[in-house]
């Protein structure tokens, strides 16, 4: 019976996380086209330039991280070590915060280094609109990590459907709106991009609320843990 719900759940979220992929990508290709034809072929390539940083600079912050953090919260909580939990969460979020910290600093103090190193001079701005990104998105890999090692979905497809709704309207928006008031192709770009980064802090302030409500109902049994007795934690 155990076995049963085990895969039930399993399967439940597994679909929940495919739709909210295929809502994303739905919504990534509403956002391609407007935004090529706002930005130009000149712009959209900035664009991508900045994008490449950030996804770059992302993989080696969080490489593995996020599934290793799971796997140690599923262990955990299997076992019934509801201290073990928290401890292993909160050493996981601060890592991920430096981490996050770090990779901040570095595209906006380093923008123009990152932007001739890439061949795209022009996209300065845009990685340095990028740069804040860099911290929440590093959090929210750390939050994703929480609710994956409980086999709980929900929350990591909703936010990244936040992202995507944030990106399509907030980067639109603020792209349609600059090339029309000035002619610095290159600001324009960095209002687009823009999206992106209050998509993540947008999605980090949905995980952290979500986590507060799981806790509240959330039973961790911190008696049956006895490796780990701290009435801190």
């Amino acid at each position: 019976m155990t076995d049963s719900r085990h895969n039930k759940g399993y399967l439940h979220s597994a679909a929940i996380l495919a739709a909210a992929v295929a809502i994303v990508k739905l919504l990534g290709v509403i956002y391609r086209i407007p935004i090529g034809n706002i930005l130009g072929a000149e712009g959209f390539s900035t664009f991508t330039s900045a994008h490449t940083i950030y996804a770059f600079l992302l993989t080696l912050s969080t490489a593995g991280l996020p599934v290793a953090l799971s796997k140690m919260i599923s262990t955990s909580h299997t076992l019934g070590r509801g201290a073990q939990v928290k401890r292993t969460f909160r050493i996981g979020r601060n890592a991920f915060f430096v981490l996050g910290v770090i990779s901040f600093l570095v595209m906006a103090l380093f923008s123009e280094q990152l932007a001739y190193l890439n061949n795209a001079p022009t996209a300065a701005f845009a990685i340095r609109a990028l740069s804040p990104a860099m911290l929440f998105v590093c959090l929210i890999s750390a939050y994703r990590g929480y609710f994956q090692g409980f086999s709980n979905m929900i929350p990591t497809s909703v936010s990244q459907i936040i992202e995507a709704v944030a990106r399509l309207f907030l980067g639109l928006g603020l792209a349609w709106y600059l090339s029309r008031i000035q002619d610095n192709n290159a600001i324009t770009v960095a209002g687009a991009i823009f999206g992106i980064t209050v998509g993540t802090a947008i999605a980090t302030g949905y995980l952290v609320l979500y986590k507060k409500r799981m806790d509240r109902t959330l039973v961790l049994d911190n008696a049956s843990d006895k490796t780990d007795p701290d009435p801190n934690l």
